[in-house]
């Protein structure tokens, strides 16, 4: 079966807040800075072939209905005011159930470089498994399904078209370690990852949507009931661990720290 281009494009206006010792260097905040950012919003937008909802009811209406009338885009409420706390992806869920760690020891931490000061060790912790709240990330569930024919054996991938600030694209700066681990579902762990985009490497990162041997699988017709959609988790979050091209001096420290919103454009495309 022939496949036509499918894109699912999404608007994410994020900030979010950002014992086992290692002896690695990362970037973090000195001094366990915390700081209120401009907050956060959501925006997902797909072509006419596509549906998407954050509400699994609504495949059960006409099309021009879902959505109160925009089948092919949601937008998530805004959160107007979030804390800014870096954590950084690690696979080893059993210890790490959220899939992130967060340096606990900030006063290692040089506020110029956002890296370990002199001679120092960073002491690790994992990042609380609950999205209630969290000061780390903030997730954003949403469901995709075809709504005129099955697709079968589809290449599904996401890459990251842009980020912005103020209208103005992000180059530089704390912005650049703007992250989303993506998930199958909304079960986080090994088997349902899928990979992380973030804007230092959005040139060249891009992730598999379906996990699975071969990358395929099926783009299913759109329904309420299991298997008539697919489910994603956006897991959001400052990653500590990204090195800016400036040779010892991380995307992430506590003398440029930038707060800004941040929109950032996440594309989802079938691959031919």
């Amino acid at each position: 079966m022939k496949r036509r281009a499918v894109v699912l494009t999404s608007v994410i206006f994020l900030i979010l807040s950002l014992a086992m010792l290692v002896s690695v260097t990362m970037a973090w905040l000195a001094m366990n800075r915390e700081t209120t950012s401009n907050g956060m919003q959501l925006a997902i937008e797909t072509t006419p072939n596509l549906i998407i909802t954050n509400d699994v009811s609504e495949f059960a209406k006409e099309i021009g209905l879902i959505n109160n009338g925009s089948p092919f885009a949601v937008t998530q409420p805004e959160n107007s005011s979030a804390t800014y706390k870096p954590s950084t992806h690690v696979g080893s869920y059993a210890t790490y159930e959220a899939g992130l760690m967060y340096v606990s020891n900030t006063g290692a931490v040089n506020p110029l470089t956002g890296y370990a000061n002199s001679s120092a060790t960073l002491a690790f912790l994992p990042v609380p498994s609950s999205a209630t709240g969290n000061p780390f990330f903030i997730d954003y569930v949403v469901y995709v399904a075809s709504n005129s024919q099955l697709m079968e054996s589809a290449i599904l991938k996401a890459r990251i078209e842009s980020a912005t600030k103020n209208g103005v694209e992000v180059t530089s700066g704390s912005l650049m370690a703007t992250s989303v681990d993506v998930y199958r579902g909304t079960q986080i762990g090994e088997e349902s990852y899928c990979g992380t985009l973030n804007v230092a490497t959005k040139d060249t990162g891009e992730v598999f949507l379906f996990n699975t041997a071969g990358n395929a699988g099926t783009i299913p017709l759109a329904g309420t009931e299991e298997g008539q959609y697919l489910t994603y988790t956006f897991r959001c979050y400052f990653d500590g661990d990204l090195e800016s091209d400036s040779s010892g001096i991380a995307y992430i420290n506590t003398a440029t720290l930038d707060t800004s919103r941040v929109s950032l454009n996440v594309m989802i495309y079938v691959a031919n």
